[in-house]
């Protein structure tokens, strides 16, 4: 029976004895006395098994509620009540075994209000306001395993924890009592006295008070294998300040294991304070500002008497000047067993090589995360560190990125300096560039310098070492210089699995990354990259994981028609292509993918799904959310029967513009059909002719009714038929004179033009990368341009108002191959030229050598601290190709641009001008010395 109701079970037997008169009356006309008799002492008996079997349920108090398991009630939840006591004849379920009262307003614990709860384990009094506890308040809990009573203002005095309080928790392992003082003052000490009678005690936290021993009563918590006093919030508090030699001596009798400081305002720690704890295990020091690595050089003495293996350091230097650590702050952990070392946000500039050498060899992760790395020459020593499985060096210089949508300016933000030019001269040639990084407090080199993979440092037989178990290795939101990945080689005697190297700002990888046999997981999301070469990943058979979102790989990928670039990648099982500027996908690029199975191709430009999906025979999803899809093809409504037929298949076209006219009407009814294929289809829109827009939520009222309408519109459907076909002979007739025009326009100044590549020119020369050559050197302006009809106009005549005016000009003739030889060749004859001239229309946005040309300039005016770029827009630019390159675009919004479309008399003097004036500055560059 319930605490509450003991005689609810009255009423119910008042309820069986007026059913066994009944039964009485009704059978003494029916049978002998004495058998009646018989017969209602058996009907009573059973009764009573069957009401003892039922069992009644406990009630659980209002208002609280309760959890319960059976019958019984084992939580009972009565936090956020505001109660200041407890209400007049409240009585606990005695079968509970977990109370909250947590977040009400109770001042005091009095004697006896716990009593008789034997079952209760768990008791959180968290959040209150008391001051004060009654002697016996706990009487009753001997069965008590874990005490929360913190964030009250209970203060460390022998009035508040009078010596036996807790003496009735017999069986208490877990005690939290920090964040009840806010400030430490001299009338308070630890509670030795009144914890000694928690003999099983595992787990302690408190507040820190400032240089106060631990008293003679921790002597007796033998078991106490956790410390914390830590500050957790505003609330809580620890300001040891100064921490002694004795300070933790009576816990050697304990078995303390793991003990955390964490931002107690320490500013010093007296050699070996932590020697005498042969139990250690784990020690956190973060956020202790004003420690320092000086600081941290005291702690670690006698660490070798410690069985210490986890160290957490980070942030204890972040008051003091740039650090740069040295081989002396570690020398006390050479003959540790340390496994963990975080030293992240300690504002370290630089690491002297030999810091590795006297890390102990059995150290497994080591992370030097949100520092100010400028050198990074100790990475080559880290091989020694053989046992090391995960090594994290992100966000260095507080270079950061957004983690969602690649956003607009994000290329440009890439490209911008830090730095202001000191030439006064430079000053006036660099118009209205200011887009910058955050400013740094110190002085520093403006990127990281990793010389283990730098072009000009690194040959092509060089091999990069790694930990021969490393696992893992991150180094996201690092500034990196260059600004484009090389060939690389891995020693092959590695296994690292997990590489994560996102928002770099690594524009372009220009080569195969060989060795990396066993990696499984890579991001090189959101660094803008704009080129990757096809045989880059090809040494990574083993990838199941590979992010490639928030990049520019759209004309990258359809360039590569031999399909290289995901092909070795057969184990792939989640690609991200999303945020990639997209306008299509070659028809097998995914025709190795066949264990694939989540496929995110959001946020790009596809018009149409082009790409063979009936490969991909596992895949379970493929998001095609937010492109500029109009309508399925037969083909795509047959692959995906196939694959939904095969596996639990769903594929997301939110965010299309889908059509629901009558060419879309067998479309619509084969996903009325199909409904449970598309993800979010209640979300879909479709545009109707009238330009109204329809929910798919309701597609099959949505069939119906565009079946009556379509019925009229078949007449209509055959003269528009006539019509196309019309109009389709004009575009062929169009398009063969556009050819026309632009083959001309070749054959005519096809013959001035330089040839970077070294081909042979017209003129018979035979121009080499790299060789000095007079030919190359003559040129003024070089003329970065895309073959258009009006571009090629325009550049005709500006070349002849150009050769009359004596500036000579320079447009190239690539070859259209892919490589490093051909962006060499580029740089090079960019370099040997005062000043590059960009013609800025839609197919400019779209070709690749133009736009790496615009890409060189801007790069090279970033360093050189003097932009040389002159750039025409010819026409204005629409959307779709605004959004394809939002480099160039950002670059012409923010920077000083001549209008293509003024009189071409005017334009041309002003570009003279402009030519003339870069060719006088690199002449009197030229003669300094």
């Amino acid at each position: 029976m319930s605490g509450r109701y003991p005689y609810q079970n009255v009423r119910v037997w008042a309820r069986h004895s007026i059913g066994l008169l009944y039964w009485a009356r009704w059978n003494r006309s029916h049978c002998q006395k004495n058998m009646c008799v018989v017969g209602l002492f058996s009907w009573i008996i059973l009764l009573s098994l069957v009401h003892t079997a039922r069992g009644v349920k406990e009630r659980c108090p209002v208002p609280c509620s309760c959890s319960y398991k059976g019958e019984a009630a084992k939580v009972l939840d009565c936090s956020n009540l505001n109660w200041e006591r407890l209400p007049l004849n409240f009585i606990f379920p005695p079968s509970v075994v977990n109370i909250s009262l947590a977040y009400n307003k109770f001042k005091v614990l009095l004697n006896g209000t716990f009593t008789n709860l034997t079952n209760l384990q768990s008791l959180n009094i968290s959040h209150n306001r008391l001051s004060r506890m009654d002697y016996s308040c706990f009487e009753g809990l001997e069965s008590l395993t874990t005490l929360d009573i913190s964030y009250n203002e209970l203060k460390m005095t022998t009035n508040v924890y009078t010596p036996g309080i807790f003496r009735h928790l017999k069986n208490l392992t877990f005690l939290d009592i920090h964040a009840n003082i806010r400030q430490s003052t001299t009338d308070q000490k630890y509670p030795d006295e009144a914890l000694s009678e928690l003999e099983f005690l595992q787990e302690l936290m408190m507040d820190g008070l400032t240089d106060v021993t631990f008293g003679q009563g921790f002597r007796k918590l033998t078991h106490l294998t956790v410390l914390d006093m830590s500050v957790r919030d505003d609330e809580s508090s620890c300001v040891l300040i100064n921490v002694h030699n004795t300070t933790f001596s009576s816990l050697s009798y304990s078995t303390l294991s793991l003990l955390k400081l964490v931002q107690c305002d320490i500013y010093r720690i007296a050699p070996g304070a932590f020697s005498m704890l042969t139990f250690l295990t784990e020690l956190d020091l973060s956020k202790n500002d004003r420690l320092t690595f000086k600081g941290m050089t005291n702690a670690s003495v006698g660490f070798n008497l410690t069985n210490i293996q986890v160290v957490h350091l980070n942030g204890i230097n972040r008051h003091s000047d740039p650090w740069t650590l040295k081989q002396d702050d570690f020398v006390h952990f050479h003959d540790t067993n340390l496994k963990t070392l975080t030293l992240d946000s300690n504002r370290i500039t630089n690491i002297e090589v030999d810091v590795i050498d006297v890390l102990p060899i059995t150290l497994q992760l080591l992370t030097i995360r949100e520092n100010y790395l400028t050198d990074a020459h100790f990475l080559a020593e880290l091989v020694r560190l053989e046992n090391l499985l995960v090594f994290d060096i992100s966000y260095q210089l507080h270079y950061t990125m957004s983690l969602g949508i690649i956003p607009k300016n994000e290329i440009t933000s890439l490209a911008a300096s830090q730095e202001s030019p000191e030439d006064p001269e430079a000053v006036e040639g660099d118009r209205g560039n200011t887009q910058t990084f955050e400013t740094k407090p110190i002085e520093m080199k403006n990127t990281m310098n990793y010389s283990i993979m730098h072009h000009d440092k690194r040959t092509e037989n060089d091999v990069i070492k790694l930990p021969f178990r490393l696992r893992k290795a991150i180094g996201n939101n690092l500034k990196i210089d260059p600004l484009s990945a090389p060939p690389v080689t891995f020693d092959a005697n590695n296994s690292l699995e997990y590489l994560d190297l996102s928002s770099n700002g690594v524009h372009a990888w220009y080569g195969k990354w060989s060795g990396l046999h066993f990696l499984r997981f890579l991001n090189v999301s959101f660094n803008g990259i704009f080129r990757v070469a096809p045989d880059t990943f090809g040494d990574m058979a083993s990838l199941n994981t590979l992010f490639l979102n928030g990049n520019r790989l759209g004309v990258s990928i359809m360039q590569d028609k031999q399909f290289l670039t995901f092909s070795n990648q057969t184990k792939l099982i989640y690609l991200n292509l999303s945020d990639n500027a997209f306008t299509d996908l070659p028809e097998f690029i995914f025709v190795k993918q066949t264990n694939l199975k989540i496929l995110d191709l959001r946020y790009n430009y596809l018009t149409a799904i082009n790409f063979r999906m009936k490969s991909l025979g596992r895949i379970k999803e493929i998001n095609l959310s937010n492109n500029t899809i109009r309508e399925l093809t037969r083909i795509n409504m047959e692959e995906i029967d196939y694959l939904s037929k095969k596996s639990n298949f769903t594929i997301d076209l939110t965010g299309n513009p889908l059509l629901c006219t009558c060419d879309q009407l067998e479309q619509l009814r084969w996903m009325a059909v199909s409904k449970p294929v598309f993800r979010n289809l209640k979300q879909y829109t479709c545009k109707a002719n009238n330009g109204s827009f329809a929910r798919l939520q309701w597609l099959d009222d949505l069939v119906g009714g565009m079946e009556i309408d379509c019925i009229a519109e078949e007449v209509i459907l055959i003269c528009a038929v006539v019509f196309c076909g019309l109009c389709f002979i004009l575009a062929l007739a169009a398009l063969a004179y556009y050819k026309k025009s632009r083959l001309m326009y070749h054959f005519s100044v096809g013959r001035k033009h330089c040839n970077p590549l070294g081909t042979k020119t017209p003129k018979g020369t035979n121009i080499q990368v790299g060789e000095e050559n007079e030919e190359q050197l003559k040129y003024t302006v070089y003329l970065s341009m895309a073959s258009s009809e009006e571009g090629n106009k325009f550049a005709e005549q500006l070349e002849e108002y150009l050769t009359d005016k004596g500036i000579s000009v320079c447009i190239p003739e690539l070859s259209g191959q892919s490589g490093m030889n051909e962006t060499i060749a580029i740089v090079q004859t960019m370099n040997k030229c005062a000043c590059i001239l960009a013609l800025i229309d839609n197919e400019y946005m779209v070709s690749f050598p133009r736009l790496f040309e615009f890409e060189v300039a801007v790069t090279e005016g970033i360093q050189n601290r003097f932009s040389n770029l002159i750039v025409v827009l010819l026409k204005d630019l629409d959307n779709k190709h605004l959004q394809m390159n939002d480099f160039v675009a950002m670059f012409c919004r923010e920077n000083y641009f001549f209008d293509g479309r003024k009189s071409q008399g005017r334009l041309f003097s002003e570009l003279e001008n402009e030519i003339i004036r870069y060719k006088e500055f690199v002449d009197r560059r030229k003669q300094l010395p």
